[in-house]
């Protein structure tokens, strides 16, 4: 179902509200797509400084998380986060 916003003209869906385990689990996907964020930007850092020296040290401390993406599966799981 939609409804017209009358600011623009256009058609918006309705989104329905968002269930208690969505509620529940929201902190720690953003944990995880920050973490991933902040990994991808070091993997592709040379000499750019996308990150801040503590930002580097956070991502090396992480170790064995490097080279692993949640599109690959190799780390990502809802419910287990590696720490």
């Amino acid at each position: 179902m939609s409804r017209r916003c009358a600011d623009h003209r256009v058609w918006l869906p309705v989104i329905p509200a968002c269930l208690d385990t969505e509620l529940t689990e929201f902190p720690l996907r953003m944990r995880d797509w920050l973490k991933n964020v902040l990994i991808t930007l070091y993997e592709r850092d040379e000499d750019n400084n996308l990150l801040t020296e503590k930002q580097k040290l956070k991502v090396r401390g992480w170790g064995g998380c490097l080279g692993a993406h949640p599109t690959n599966g190799a780390w990502h799981t809802w419910g287990t986060h590696p720490e």
